[in-house]
């Protein structure tokens, strides 16, 4: 009986979504619109603005904001309507470049033209490999970047090769969050406060953090080889819960990939990521590890570090090969 309820659900997916396996997706999508959208409408229309109401707004926010993050990752690698419902797909990613301050069209500029491309080296604009990966100024320095720097860095990136496309796509969504934070801030700076400035800032703190954290630990000798400049993470919350962003550097060998199918690539190359120097957590999100790297928690990091290949090694061991692998390249 269960079976046959679900049909129609099933059915209709199939006629929307290239993949049904993306229903989660439309999930966070409708919590976006037709939850924290008519939430902003209302807070930034009142005449009186309330700042308990802010406050509880920007908590239900927060419950979204990751996981529209990794849902804009997602849908800039893979479509997921079909072509006949993509404007719900667009409707979605307006809306929520206005409640997330950041464009799907700005995530895709750095993202899949330039550092699946440059895949963490010196030419990639958000690279880490030029920072000490357990430094809390070090981190602060490339905050500052992600924050004002970036749409400019990415500019020059794609101006000097003749990307014109990709130089609007860098500048322009950026350009048109900043003037309506302007915009804001001249209108009722306590609405530009809760509805500008705190998104603007977390959600660029998830991203900076993110990107730290899968991209930490690099052989110095070959800082170019994804197999040592990115991590993987298993037996992970951000897998069960973030649509299986763990596999990290499954996702970077097969960007097309389905993220259903990331845990299986991971376990048929398995052999290959481990005899190539991948390092793999088990046990953490980016979350933790960015956090233990601020805190110098290297052997507690060590401690996450299952022994897939079956060798006897000291945790010392461990520790120390991690360590090396945080050192910035000059």
């Amino acid at each position: 009986m269960s079976q046959l309820k679900l049909l129609p659900r099933v059915t209709c997916l199939k006629r929307i979504l290239l993949d049904p396996m993306d229903f989660p997706f439309i999930k966070i999508m409708a919590g976006t619109v037709f939850i924290i959208f008519p939430f902003y409408i209302y807070l930034i229309s009142r005449v009186n603005f309330s700042i308990s109401l802010a406050i509880i707004y920007l908590y239900v926010w927060s419950r979204f904001c990751g996981s529209y993050l990794i849902v804009i990752h997602n849908i800039i690698h893979r479509r997921v309507f079909r072509t006949k419902y993509n404007w719900l797909q667009e409707l979605f990613s307006a809306i929520a470049a206005l409640l997330f301050t950041t464009s799907k069209y700005f995530y895709f500029a750095h993202h899949v033209p330039l550092h699946h491309i440059e895949n963490n080296s010196k030419r990639d604009q958000v690279s880490t490999l030029l920072y000490q990966r357990d430094s809390l100024f070090d981190f602060f320095c490339y905050y500052l970047i992600i924050l004002f720097i970036l749409p400019f860095k990415l500019a020059f990136y794609f101006g000097t090769s003749k990307r014109i496309q990709l130089f609007n796509l860098a500048i322009y969504p950026e350009l048109g969050v900043s003037l309506y934070g302007l915009f804001l801030f001249f209108s009722n700076w306590k609405v530009a406060i809760f509805l500008f400035a705190i998104p603007f800032f977390w959600t660029r703190f998830l991203l900076a953090t993110g990107n730290w954290a899968q991209h930490a630990f690099i052989d110095l000798q070959s800082p170019e080889n994804i197999f040592r400049n990115t991590i993987t993470l298993i037996n992970s919350n951000i897998n069960e819960n973030g649509f299986n962003e763990g596999y990290h550097l499954s996702h970077h060998m097969r960007p097309d990939l389905h993220w259903s199918e990331l845990p299986d690539f991971f376990l048929q190359n398995r052999k290959k990521i481990l005899a190539d120097g991948a390092i793999v957590f088990s046990g953490l999100d980016y979350m933790d590890i960015w956090i233990a790297l601020m805190a110098k928690r290297i052997p507690y990091l060590a401690s996450h570090v299952p022994l897939l290949d079956g060798s006897p090694v000291q945790k010392e061991e461990i520790v120390n090969f991690l360590q090396e692998r945080l050192r910035k390249a000059t």
